[in-house]
C-alpha cells in the first residue's frame, strides 16, 4: 500500500469526508482500508496502448466475504476525456453474473469493442460515465461496478490514486 509508504497518501486516504462518504455508500458504521494503488497512464505510445479492460474490482478479491466494498478513484490533476479516465457503466453493480469479470490486464482495443457490442445488445439502455474530474474531485464506485479506461491520447501523463475500502462485515 502506497499509503503505508508516503505520508501524503496516508493523509489523503484518511481524509474524513472520504471515509464518511464510503461508509454511507457501503451502508456501514465503519470503513477500513483494504488496499491502494498509484496509477500512471502515460500518453499513448505504440508499445503500450494504456488500455485497462472492462472489469469489476470485486472479481480480484475472491477471499473477501463482503459484497459492499467500495473503491475511491482520485486523479492527481485535472482529468480530461482525452487522458483515458475511468469509465463506469452506470448501475452495473446491480447486474448478476459479472462478479468474475477479470479483464483489467487485457490491453486489447478489440476486447473493449467486443464488450461494447455485448452491452449494446444485452443492455441496450445502459449508460456510461467517464470520470472527467478536476484536481481535488473524487469518484466512488461499488466493487461490482463494471469499468475500464481507454488510451491516454493527450500529451500529459494521467496520475491517479485508487483506494479500496471495506465495510465492517468483511472477513477473509
Amino acid at each position: 500500500m502506497i499509503a503505508l509508504q508516503k505520508r501524503e497518501f496516508k493523509e489523503l486516504l484518511n481524509y474524513p469526508m472520504i471515509a464518511a462518504t464510503a461508509a454511507k455508500l457501503a451502508r456501514t458504521n465503519s470503513i477500513r482500508a483494504f488496499g491502494d494503488s498509484l496509477f500512471s497512464k502515460k500518453p499513448r505510445v505504440n508499445t503500450d496502448p494504456g488500455i485497462i479492460g472492462w472489469h469489476t474490482d470485486r472479481a480480484y478479491w475472491p477471499t473477501c466475504t463482503s459484497h459492499n466494498m467500495i473503491t475511491v478513484w482520485i486523479p492527481l490533476q485535472d482529468c480530461t476525456v482525452d487522458m483515458g479516465p475511468v469509465v463506469y457503466i452506470d448501475g452495473s453493480h446491480k447486474w448478476k453474473g459479472d462478479d468474475r469479470l477479470r479483464n483489467y490486464y487485457n490491453a486489447n482495443a478489440q476486447s473493449l469493442e467486443e464488450m461494447n457490442v455485448f452491452l449494446n445488445k444485452e443492455k441496450p439502455n445502459h449508460t456510461r460515465a467517464a470520470m472527467t474530474l478536476k484536481k481535488g474531485q473524487v469518484s466512488f464506485h461499488h466493487g461490482y461496478t463494471i469499468h475500464a479506461s481507454s488510451p491516454n491520447t493527450s500529451d500529459r501523463e494521467r496520475i491517479a490514486f485508487a483506494a479500496h475500502l471495506q465495510d465492517d462485515t468483511n472477513d477473509y
